[in-house]
């Protein structure tokens, strides 16, 4: 796995510069169809131009918005490190976990129904096996804080962050192939059937609330050009995790 470094300029707003011993990771989903590069880019904008609902929550808020960063980001290209993973991001709305975990933002592409790619999920896979590597932890063991050592932003925050990832992402897939990497074994998305249950529906549901947004934000934006208004392409589209609850 070869990392591409595209790092934020140093003491940017959304970078800055705090060190931190790394005690786990959280998994996000970034609700934009955009890929990685596009995402560091957007992370390094002046901090009033950074995502109004936040990707990411911190103690820094200012008057035109939250900071947003993480420290990776991943999508069907590669792996991007936007910052040194043993500085802090603002990458998590609960604030705490920004001083203790890493963030990797896991870039959506507006399929239909969201699922994550073949290709981003091997490079998921990839830096999550590679980062257990190098600490000498187990995806499912416990951290200092009593939780897992790999979380999804929503169970840090999941009354803000509900569907992130949710059902973007197969969690329970996603340890046991990470698992497997981190041994060195052959891995491949389960193909088992599993039981359904209440958190299969609630994950069917939150898919089918996110395509509804999709579909309206497409409407919107094709009422846009209808009314003569100019499609901005750096005005992103509807961020789907944040909506809908």
């Amino acid at each position: 796995m070869t990392v591409v470094q595209l790092y934020l300029p140093e003491n940017h707003p959304n970078r800055p510069g705090d060190s931190f011993m790394p005690q786990g990771v959280v998994v996000h989903r970034t609700g934009k169809d955009v890929g990685a590069r596009w995402l560091r880019d957007y992370f390094a904008r002046d901090k009033r131009l950074v995502l109004p609902e936040g990707l990411g929550g911190n103690d820094g808020n200012g008057p035109f918005g939250r900071f947003g960063s993480s420290q990776y980001g991943v999508d069907d290209e590669g792996v991007f490190a936007y910052m040194p993973e043993t500085e802090v991001a603002w990458q998590c709305s609960a604030d705490d976990q920004n001083f203790k975990r890493i963030g990797i933002e896991t870039c959506q592409y507006f399929d239909e129904p969201p699922r994550i790619r073949p290709k981003t999920y091997a490079n998921l896979v990839a830096i999550g096996a590679d980062i257990c590597a190098r600490y000498g932890w187990t995806p499912r063991e416990l951290a200092p804080d009593g939780e897992p050592r790999f979380i999804r932003h929503q169970d840090a925050d999941p009354v803000n962050r509900p569907n992130d990832p949710g059902a973007f992402l197969r969690w329970n897939d996603y340890l046991n192939d990470l698992e497997l990497a981190v041994l060195g074994m052959p891995w491949r998305p389960s193909k088992t059937k599993e039981a359904i249950t209440m958190q299969d529906i609630l994950d069917k549901i939150d898919a089918l609330g996110q395509s509804i947004v999709i579909w309206l934000s497409r409407v919107q934006r094709g009422l846009d050009v209808e009314r003569g208004k100019t499609f901005d392409p750096n005005i992103p589209p509807i961020d789907s995790h944040i909506i809908v609850k």
